[in-house]
């Protein structure tokens, strides 16, 4: 289990190479202007990018 730190999809591929099964991931959603885009962009579907 890992639960901080979780901003990009390279942090999620990190962590799912090491073995991790399941993330705690908040902060980057609280942030994010659209919460399904960066739910999408953490899985890899980087054709809905949310704009900065």
């Amino acid at each position: 289990m890992s639960e901080s730190g979780i901003h990009k999809r390279e942090d999620v591929t990190r962590l799912v190479e090491a073995g991790v099964h399941a993330m705690l991931i908040g902060e980057s959603l609280i942030r994010a202007q659209d919460i399904g885009v960066k739910i999408r962009e953490l899985l890899g579907d980087e054709s809905n990018k949310e704009k900065p």
